[in-house]
């Protein structure tokens, strides 16, 4: 999905539960920078991106450090108008009615699709040595 200023989206989390509502304003290289205005699920991790944003004031990084793991564990991605979907979005900050955050790259993109396919290509490949003994531990001599 290409960004464009003007542009809508929703900002879901990992359980598809709608944040809040985006407006892209400018798009720089991989960075996005748009105007937020939440949703009523966004009380509930309202605090991560408080807390974010005056742990980097405060140069505090380890906590930074601690509560961007946090913001990235909440599979954010964006729905667009159209329904297609981002994700992968990394480096969101929310506050004071406005978003950033950055793009996946290409590589990163096509991780993200090939992702679940390939995880279940591996679980199945793992499971046939080991139905068929051509698993390490079988492969003893």
């Amino acid at each position: 999905m290409s960004l464009k200023p003007q542009q809508r989206l929703e900002l879901l989390d990992g359980h598809r539960r709608t944040l809040g509502r985006v407006e892209i304003e400018r798009v720089q290289g991989d960075l996005v920078f748009g105007r937020f205005t939440p949703a009523e699920d966004f009380v509930a991790v309202e605090g991560l991106f408080a807390d974010y944003i005056e742990a980097a004031n405060d140069q505090l990084l380890s906590a930074v450090a601690d509560l961007d793991q946090t913001i990235a564990s909440l599979g954010l991605s964006f729905r667009a108008e159209d329904g297609s979907d981002l994700v992968g979005i990394a480096d969101v900050q929310i506050g004071e009615g406005t978003i950033n955050f950055r793009l996946p790259s290409r590589e990163e993109q096509a991780s993200t699709r090939q992702g679940p396919w390939l995880s279940k290509v591996c679980e199945a490949t793992e499971l046939v040595d080991e139905i068929t003994g051509k698993n390490s531990a079988s492969q003893q001599d």
